[in-house]
């Protein structure tokens, strides 16, 4: 018989313990992360329909609200101290935050149509780049010119917003003063002697 003591736990042994305890541990970690990607990717895909089904009614709340997500769905992400953007995400946070520019600028009441015209044809161009920085993020496909001119809103609906925005701005003349209320009597009842 050997007079040699043998270690109480081999080094084997305590790897075996070690990968016990922190397998489970890593696997939920594992499954965090994968959730959270999903979830960010979810949302970025979110906004890309919004914009998409919303192109052709840009005032709608859906529209603007999908807009105001895009900084936070492509921020990108905080690796210690500091924000990391792939690729993609910057072109997405660039194209938006010069759209954003072109909404933002104001020509005031003394611009021209011609002034107002290309202000409306910038807005439009940023957009559409927009949207193509985001469809490229999300792996899609589209060419410039589908996004641009491939747009339905039935003429219906543009006469149902005018008539919705005259509606609210005559009633806010009215209250405010500004203009009055137009009356004509057609029909007067006999008068009595």
């Amino acid at each position: 018989m050997s007079d040699a003591v043998e270690p109480a736990v081999r080094l084997g042994e305590w790897l075996v313990v070690l990968a016990t305890v922190i397998g489970p541990v890593a696997a939920v970690q594992a499954q965090k992360w994968i959730e959270r990607s999903q979830a960010k990717n979810s949302m970025k895909e979110g906004i890309f329909r919004s914009l998409m089904a919303t192109r052709a009614t840009r005032l709608s709340p859906e529209h603007v609200q999908a807009l105001n997500m895009i900084d936070i769905a492509f921020y990108g992400r905080l690796v210690p101290g500091e924000r990391h953007q792939t690729k993609d995400e910057k072109n997405v946070t660039r194209a938006w935050h010069e759209y954003f520019a072109t909404l933002a600028e104001n020509l005031g009441t003394d611009a021209s149509p011609d002034e107002h015209n290309r202000l409306f044809r910038r807005r439009d161009d940023k957009f559409n780049e927009l949207l193509i920085a985001i469809a490229v993020a999300q792996g899609y496909d589209f060419e410039a010119l589908e996004l641009r001119e491939r747009r339905y809103n039935p003429e219906a609906h543009n006469n149902l917003e005018n008539q919705a925005n005259a509606i609210r701005s005559g009633i806010e003349a009215v209250l405010s003063g500004r203009q009055a209320i137009k009356m004509e009597v057609t029909n007067l009842p006999p008068q009595s002697n």
